[in-house]
């Protein structure tokens, strides 16, 4: 019995890769219903195109450890892009339910379109897929053992992150402790999974497989500047999405914008505001009241920028980063 679906995207099984994946006995298995329950949601999600920022990592990364371009190792890359895309896919659909999020990229999340439970269950299928696109790369045993070791230790740390960002209370967090949350929220997830793309490629590039932790760090920390560029777009986003993180007192560099910026008694105001969300006006005013956009776009910024004056790359290098950081600018404008 022949398989139905005809994927659209590279991390879903074509029909040969889903019949010998699954080994089903029986002969009258009907393949079309994975289409509806699991293979058809994954391709409507990851139709919508991102903005390629870990993909371009994984490249500096390569190029960083001596890597050369040749088409194998452009096939390479390919599939490293394809492991990353499979995570960061999977811990969306995952964040959209547990934020009770209504939409992503401009569309209805996945739950909302097709249920929690079948969300939840292709949220973690992305993840297993992340493992098995790795045999794809045909690594000796060595290296294949390194990377999964590697990988599920990110996994650990991302879910230390997602604990925090979604245990949190921010509403009730003491002032002196918000900046700590926030940034420990945001190292662990944004920035332990840039930290993975940067790797991958370097990881590449080296036969034995060895990891820079200079080039770690810098990637880690740009992933916590796009996670601050993010969290600004979110808060001032239109509704349903803007403010969405505020409304769930969920961990945000929103949160530590203005608990730098504010007294103890006008950061209290701020809380009360957050409280009365979907009412914005009391948050609107706050942050018309304290120049909050240009504030916090101003920190992101000095952040990102700070993290290109510590790196120490080739020029050719440095270039490209600085091109990425101006598209990373320029994306949340």
């Amino acid at each position: 019995m022949n398989p139905t679906h005809h994927p659209s995207h590279a991390l879903i099984p074509n029909p040969i890769e889903l019949e010998a994946l699954l080994e089903l006995e029986s002969t009258s298995t009907h393949y079309g219903v994975f289409d509806t329950t699991l293979l058809g949601p994954l391709n409507d999600f990851l139709s919508a195109s991102g903005k390629k920022f870990r993909s371009e990592l994984i490249e500096i990364g390569f190029l960083y450890a001596g890597g050369i371009l040749t088409p194998h190792t452009s096939a390479l890359l390919t599939t490293a892009s394809q492991i990353i895309e499979a995570i960061h896919a999977g811990s969306m659909i995952i964040d959209d339910i547990q934020d009770q999020s209504d939409i992503r990229r401009g569309q209805p999340t996945l739950h909302r379109k097709y249920g929690i439970a079948l969300a939840l269950n292709a949220g973690n299928w992305l993840y297993f897929q992340a493992l098995q696109t790795i045999e794809k790369l045909a690594l000796d045993t060595h290296q294949e053992l390194a990377l999964r070791r590697y990988i599920n230790k990110i996994f650990l740390r991302a879910h230390f992150g997602q604990a925090v960002d979604v245990g949190t209370p921010m509403t009730l967090l003491p002032q002196t402790q918000v900046q700590s949350v926030c940034f420990t929220s945001m190292e662990l997830k944004t920035g332990a999974l840039m930290s993975l793309a940067f790797d991958l490629g370097t990881f590449l590039a080296i036969p034995k497989g060895q990891l820079d932790s200079k080039g770690s760090h810098f990637a880690r920390r740009f992933g916590i500047a796009l996670q601050m560029m993010d969290d600004v777009g979110n808060f001032f986003a239109p509704p349903p999405k803007g403010k969405e993180d505020i409304r769930n007192g969920r961990p945000s560099f929103i949160w530590f914008v203005a608990s730098e910026i504010a007294t103890e008694a006008d950061y209290l105001r701020f809380v009360n505001a957050a409280k009365m969300l979907p009412d914005e006006s009391f948050i609107n005013s706050w942050s018309e009241l304290f120049n909050l956009k240009a504030e916090a776009r101003s920190k992101a910024s000095q952040y990102l920028w700070h993290v290109l004056e510590q790196t120490q790359f080739n020029s050719e290098l440095q270039d490209r980063i600085e091109n990425l950081f101006i598209k990373l600018e320029n994306s949340y404008v």
